[in-house]
C-alpha cells in the first residue's frame, strides 16, 4: 500500500515510488503481472529485478523488450508501459506485435508476411 502525503492511501490510481512506477487497485493493494488498466494492458513485474540491470522492483512498470515466460514470446511494452500492438519502429527496425484479442496480443510475429512484408525469425521486417 502507497500512503499518499494527505495521509490517506492510494487506490485505483497508478502511483510512483523511488523512480518506479507502480498500479495500486480500488483496496490501496499494489498489483503484479498483466493488468488491463484504463483499455491497455501493462506487465507489472512479479519479482525484484535489484541484481539486473533494469533495478526493477516487485509490482514496478516495465517498459521496453519483455520475454514473457508463460506464453515463451516476446513482447514489446511502451515508453508509457503499455503494451505495443501492430508496427513499431525499435532501434532502427520494423517489427509487428499482434493486434488481435485472440489469447497471443501483443506477440512479436515471426516467420510471417504481413502488408506486404515479412518479418523473420528474429522478428524484423526483413
Amino acid at each position: 500500500m502507497l500512503r499518499l502525503a494527505d495521509g490517506t492511501y492510494a487506490n485505483s490510481r497508478w502511483g510512483i515510488v523511488d523512480s518506479f512506477w507502480y498500479y495500486f487497485n480500488q483496496e490501496g493493494q499494489m498489483l503484479t503481472g498483466w493488468q488491463f488498466l484504463g483499455g491497455k494492458w501493462y506487465y507489472l513485474s512479479t519479482q525484484e529485478y535489484a541484481k539486473t540491470k533494469t533495478g526493477g522492483k516487485e509490482g514496478s512498470m516495465q517498459t521496453g523488450w519483455y520475454l514473457d515466460p508463460v506464453f515463451g514470446k516476446w513482447f514489446y511494452l511502451d515508453a508509457d508501459g503499455s503494451m505495443v500492438t501492430g508496427w513499431k519502429q525499435i532501434d532502427g527496425a520494423w517489427y509487428y506485435f499482434n493486434p488481435v484479442s485472440d489469447g497471443t496480443k501483443g506477440v512479436m510475429v515471426t516467420d510471417s508476411d504481413i502488408d506486404g512484408y515479412h518479418v523473420g525469425s528474429d522478428g524484423k521486417m526483413q
